[in-house]
């Protein structure tokens, strides 16, 4: 049964952060299932997102869907319901589609020095950008999901993010220039000047990788031709 409902929310202290001493609480709509079959790893008990989700059905006898979702879940994983009552932050995060961002209240980031806009934020943090859903485990002695869940990791780090841009940063340096116009030349040496000083210029930042958005290459504007 398809129901829309509002709930609240934790939130952590800042995105990907696993802090919580600000007290941040957010209010959320749910549209979706009120009940859905999910499907749970026998050895760790955590939920196993790449199976997704099948709505639970009213009309359909309990026992009949067990055995079904038990047959389905195969040797390695078993059945679970998660329902809205209990776990409205969990299911919302698997079976609610976020909103576009254009749709969406955001938070802006600005760089300290400078001042100018360098990413955003859906504001509050959407569900499924909230907790992190393959570490969310069942306790399968209570019946019930583990709480607190599991804030959301970071998808990236310092060394990482430098890492690979560093290896672009190379990359683009040996790009042949020798048949480039002379102002496809310039557009060139602008970006990688400012491709260069990304590091430094955001070092600030490089714990937070995801705050950083590097520049596009010009050769992907559409006008480049036309240079």
């Amino acid at each position: 049964m398809e129901i829309t409902r509002q709930f609240q929310y934790d939130l952590p202290d800042d995105y990907l952060s696993d802090e919580t001493t600000l007290g941040l609480k957010a209010d959320w709509t749910y549209t979706g299932p009120d009940k859905i079959w999910v499907f749970v790893d026998n050895e760790t008990n955590k939920f196993i997102r790449v199976e997704s989700f099948n709505e639970y059905c009213d009309d359909v006898d309990y026992e009949k869907q067990l055995t079904a979702m038990t047959r389905r879940a195969g040797f390695n994983s078993y059945p679970v319901i998660i329902d809205f009552e209990n776990d409205p932050l969990l299911i919302s995060a698997i079976a609610q589609n976020a909103p576009e961002m254009k749709d969406m209240d955001v938070k802006n980031y600005y760089h300290h020095e400078t001042g100018e806009w360098i990413y955003s934020r859906p504001n509050p943090t959407v569900p499924d950008h909230t907790i992190e859903l393959e570490d969310c485990e069942y306790d399968k002695e209570r019946g019930e999901w583990k709480k607190p869940y599991p804030w959301k990791k970071p998808h990236t780090n310092r060394e990482t993010f430098l890492s690979g841009y560093k290896m672009r940063l190379e990359i683009e340096r040996k790009t042949d220039t020798s048949k480039f116009s002379e102002n496809q030349k310039k557009k060139w040496d602008s970006y990688i000047s400012e491709l260069e000083g990304i590091a430094v210029k955001f070092e600030k930042y490089l714990d937070t990788p995801w705050m950083i958005l590097l520049p596009d290459s010009p050769i992907i504007d559409p006008d480049w031709q036309n240079l």
